[in-house]
């Protein structure tokens, strides 16, 4: 029977008791497979403003905000538990000792990278001795000594030969019926330090594990019905797209749709994958990426917001030069000192590494409680599809014809007016 991977995102994990359901989106399956799982809702945000507070040497802070996320989880796991004292022994086992205080720390990614990956370590043990409790027979396995990374801190690189060999020593584990619980996002660099694979990374590191387990398809569990034509908070008419190719998909997540990370359409395009992307409460509908023709008419909506951040640009592209435009609208509006917008690619991975560094001007205004200088949107509007009234009453920046395939349509950039 063909090898299953689950991955389960902290959008889906967002309450105890849909970790307690979780089991129930795998009776469906073979009697064992592998499920990566992510940090439950809103930890990783949680953390990172934790790395903020430590590295601007608010410790004070830092230790309050990190011992509030263990106590959350403790709380979890009385829930779950009926012997909640194995979480805390397990994460004595396998969180790596941590002091919000960065002393040991030189550099910010790497501080980052050992704080953040501490949310999908303490939830992947959670989901473990949930399963164990209800008589799964499970393994716990440590994606830190799985995945191999570059130095690359807060969107790593992955050695997928040397990732691949030790992935590979699980498939006895799984000959066996088990099901292995391990971690997407986090990995390891070749000196042995923690590293993160960026934005969405946890679905990258499930098609990876897919991928060099030589699984058939992925399964990536979402709080919405699959991939959709357009935001439904934009547009409540919104549709589930039932297929969609590898080409395709790639094309909308160019554009901006929250499609799939960039890699992970990558190796599932490579290995041939089959990427299915599911309701966890509505487990029949969703969406099928794969090698045939999609269903998708070619009317849809992408909508972009634009960030600010000292980002390296494409000028070749329509979107960077109307974004630069805008760029010197608003500093001349909304001065900045010597900072400067630019747009960032978004399928440039390591850009919200390079984002975290820098000072822009939206983290400035969320450090002071004060509201964003400026907000604006890229749409892409395909097939005819009308502009949501919500954008319609705001000022249009420029207007760019969209043609790529067999998809046309026009491409906005809308900006708050004042």
């Amino acid at each position: 029977m063909a090898l299953t991977v689950h991955k389960f995102g902290g959008g889906v994990l967002d309450a105890p008791q849909r970790v307690g359901r979780l089991s129930e989106r795998l009776d469906a399956g073979p009697s064992g497979g592998l499920i990566v799982v992510s940090a439950f809702y809103g930890t990783t945000r949680r953390l990172e403003a934790l790395v903020n507070r430590a590295w601007e040497g608010d410790h004070a802070t830092a230790e309050q905000q990190w011992r509030a996320i263990q106590d959350e989880h403790l709380a979890w796991a009385e829930q779950l538990l009926d012997h909640p004292d194995d979480f805390r022994n397990a994460l004595e086992q396998y969180a790596e000792p941590l002091h919000p205080a960065p002393t040991e720390y030189t550099d910010y990614g790497a501080f980052y990278d050992a704080v953040v990956s501490q949310g999908e370590m303490m939830s992947s043990l959670l989901v473990y001795l949930r399963l164990r409790q209800e008589g799964r027979p499970v393994f716990f396995a440590d994606a830190r000594e799985l995945v191999v990374t570059d130095e690359g801190h807060t969107a790593a690189g992955v050695d997928w030969h040397a990732t691949r060999t030790r992935i590979e020593t699980l498939k006895d584990i799984l000959d066996e019926g088990r099901w292995v619980i391990t971690q997407g996002f986090i990995g390891r660099s070749r000196r042995g330090q923690v590293t993160t694979l960026g934005k969405e990374g946890s679905d990258y590191s499930a098609a990876l594990f897919a991928a060099a387990l030589d699984a058939e398809a992925v399964t990536l569990w979402k709080n919405v019905p699959g991939i959709l034509t357009a935001d439904p908070q934009w547009d409540p008419t919104a549709q589930t797209i039932p297929v969609l190719s590898y080409d395709d998909a790639y094309r909308l997540g160019r554009l901006g749709a929250q499609v799939l990370h960039p890699m992970t359409l990558e190796v599932a395009r490579t290995h041939r994958l089959r990427v299915r992307v599911p309701s966890f409460d509505h487990p029949g509908a969703g969406t099928t990426i794969g090698e045939e023709n999609s269903a998708f008419s070619g009317r849809g909506m992408v909508i972009r917001k634009v960030r600010a951040a000292y980002i390296d640009r494409d000028d070749r592209e329509p979107f960077f030069r109307a974004a630069q435009d805008l760029a010197l609208d608003v500093i001349a509006h909304h001065p900045v000192g010597k900072r400067l917008l630019i747009v960032g690619a978004p399928n440039a991975a390591k850009w919200h590494a390079v984002a975290r560094h820098l000072t822009n001007p939206y983290q400035d205004a969320r450090r002071n409680h004060q509201p964003a200088p400026f907000e604006a949107w890229w749409v892409t509007l395909l097939g005819g599809h009308p502009l949501p009234d919500r954008l319609a009453k705001l000022q249009t920046v420029s207007v760019i014809p969209y043609a790529e395939g067999t998809w046309r349509g026009e491409q906005l950039l809308v900006r708050a007016i004042g």
